[in-house]
């Protein structure tokens, strides 16, 4: 989770959470949807990553066959697309 949500998102969820408790309510619903933007598209790039790495060192390990332990989300969906790749 970490890694999906860097310093300055951090920064952001902290106001929002003290926006959430004044009345700046709606301000602060805008900016969490912006930040689930953020965090979706980081988690895009990072699954990338790891599909990068893992078709990497299978080429290099001249892998025949990969299993993959699925659960729903967007992990699944994602695994779903790696062979493809």
């Amino acid at each position: 989770m970490r890694s999906l949500v860097d310093d300055e998102i951090r920064h952001d969820l902290e106001s929002i959470w003290i926006d959430l408790q004044g009345s700046a309510r709606e301000m602060a619903i805008e900016k969490l949807m912006r930040i689930g933007k953020q965090v979706e598209k980081r988690g895009d790039q990072k699954a990338d990553e790891i599909a990068a790495d893992v078709i990497g060192k299978c080429i290099i390990n001249d892998v025949d066959f990969v299993g993959f332990k699925l659960w729903n989300g967007d992990g699944y969906e994602r695994a779903s697309e790696l062979p493809s790749e």
